[in-house]
């Protein structure tokens, strides 16, 4: 299999904010669905660093889980906003940033959310997963399969590919299993048409760097191997 050159990838940050859609109709029937409903549009910016837009989904009751380079894309963390899929806002109260991989966790203010089910499995070559996200225009979904796992990359972390293309918007949000688990958090992207990737950090490494950042990772509800799905 030809590999891309792995400095080609690129954070898939929208450099302005857009509006967070108030539900996901392209999700409807697919495993994706449940996931939907805890997407978050996440917003950081100052007065230097203009908006910029990407995605985000529920890790607990009070806590989202983002790419690093969506709320510090300088190392310095920014003003964040937080829009869930029925247009409520949330302020965040606190954010913790990994030093180790592009990743993030953000603390909540108000009342508890529904948590999806988060995958404890490695993903597999050749299953496939569906990935949802907040362009400002196009699908907020996209499906493909694994075509590679645990490439590491200095600037990202050890990622997995999605032979699919991805929109900017897409930075920190969920790739979804069959079974409507989260499966990792989609962080960059590379090439275009037939060798477009998306590229994600996968659910385990996921879990095991919220638990090192502090404060305990949900227990990983789906712990059985992955199946290839059929659907949309």
């Amino acid at each position: 299999m030809v590999r891309l050159p792995i400095a080609a990838l690129l954070p898939l940050l929208l450099v302005a904010a857009c509006a967070a859609p108030e539900s996901f109709p392209q999700a409807a029937g697919t495993p994706a669905e449940p996931a939907a409903r805890t997407h978050a549009l996440v917003v950081s910016g100052s007065a230097l660093i203009p908006g910029r837009a990407g995605s985000g989904v529920v890790l607990d009751g009070t806590r989202i889980v983002t790419n690093r380079h969506v709320v510090a894309p300088r190392g310095q963390v920014l003003p964040v906003s937080i829009t869930l899929p029925d247009g409520a806002r949330r302020k965040v109260a606190e954010v913790r940033i990994s030093d180790r991989m592009d990743l993030a966790v953000l603390e909540l203010d108000g009342p508890a959310l529904p948590t999806p089910c988060w995958r404890a499995a490695a993903p597999a070559v050749g299953e496939r997963q569906w990935l949802i996200g907040s362009p400002a225009s196009g699908p907020t979904l996209t499906t493909g399969q694994v075509l590679e796992t645990d490439v590491p990359d200095a600037k990202f972390g050890a990622l997995y590919a999605v032979g699919t293309s991805v929109a900017p918007g897409y930075s920190g949000g969920a790739a979804v299993d069959g079974q409507g688990c989260v499966a990792g958090i989609t962080t960059a992207a590379s090439g275009e048409g037939t060798v477009a990737r998306a590229w994600a950090l996968a659910s385990p490494q996921v879990l095991r760097e919220i638990a090192r950042l502090g404060g305990a990772a949900p227990a990983a509800l789906s712990a059985t191997s992955p199946r290839e799905s059929v659907g949309r």
